[in-house]
């Protein structure tokens, strides 16, 4: 079983993808500090990446929300776009990136190409912290509930039905995005999310449990998405580009033949 969080340096793993990666298979959340090469670090994620695992294009339209097909996407402060998360400063609650994507157990990761002036901060808590507060909540009906209910999460047009919680052979999963859920979900199901999503902001938030992970420029951070919860914190910029963040998402070797089963594994969760 995988651990919480970890954090080193670049120059402590050498540089190295197979040394990083290793870190990945026992990690659930990685961070790396203080680059120190010459050469940029857009260039350096485009090829250290690639020998991490494979690239999965997640980029989408900031406007209408859909897939570019390109590999990056870009988490950057705009003042003339304040309805979109990726360029307003406000915070952004737990969740996972794949809600709605046909991925499983993918890596997300975001290196800092900009800092807010403050605030801003990477939020994180472990799936396995989550399903022991609603134990100790004594929310047992609840947590049977996330994890016997298919729910329908879709945007412009993808579509995925898992149920929001699942125990699988190598812990607990999260599907899970509030803001993703379909909008036609029948009412025992809108109840639920909204139940969860109730929980996680009135009990799990404030409790200061949740880790806060704040990136320096040129930082990076790993998180398996299904493993845990993450989210941001509010921030404080003045000029455009001030805070950005660029996102990519990759499939380590051994979980590309369980990609290709996706159709058959959603099917399976979803009974």
């Amino acid at each position: 079983m995988k651990s919480f969080f970890f954090e080193t340096n670049y120059a402590d793993v050498d540089y190295d993808p197979a040394k990083t990666k290793a870190l990945l298979e026992k990690y659930k959340v990685l961070v790396l500090r203080n680059y120190e090469r010459e050469e940029s670090l857009k260039d350096f994620f485009d090829s250290f990446s690639d020998a991490l695992g494979t690239p999965h294009s997640i980029d989408e339209d900031l406007v209408t929300g859909k897939s570019t097909g390109n590999r990056w996407i870009d988490i950057t402060y705009d003042p003339d776009i304040m309805d979109r998360y990726r360029s307003a400063p406000v915070g952004q609650p737990l969740h996972t990136d794949a809600s709605y994507v046909d991925v499983n157990r993918n890596i997300q990761f975001f290196y800092c190409a900009g800092k807010a002036l403050k605030g801003g901060a990477t939020t994180f808590i472990d799936a396995d912290e989550v399903v022991e507060l609603l134990e100790l909540s004594d929310n047992q009906d609840l947590l049977q509930r996330l994890q016997d209910t298919p729910i329908k999460f879709s945007k412009t047009g993808r579509v995925r039905i898992l149920p929001i919680l699942r125990k699988m052979e190598d812990g607990w999963h999260f599907n899970w995005n509030y803001f993703c859920t379909d909008k036609e979900l029948p009412a025992t199901e809108r109840a639920l999310v909204e139940e969860f999503h109730n929980f996680l902001q009135t009990r799990v938030v404030p409790s200061g449990l949740v880790h806060e992970c704040m990136l320096e420029k040129n930082d990076v951070v790993f998180f398996h998405d299904e493993y845990i919860l993450h989210g941001r914190n509010s921030y404080f910029a003045t000029e455009k580009g001030q805070r950005s963040l660029i996102k990519g998402t990759i499939l380590l070797d051994d979980v590309l033949q369980y990609n290709q089963h996706l159709p058959e594994v959603q099917a399976k969760a979803a009974l």
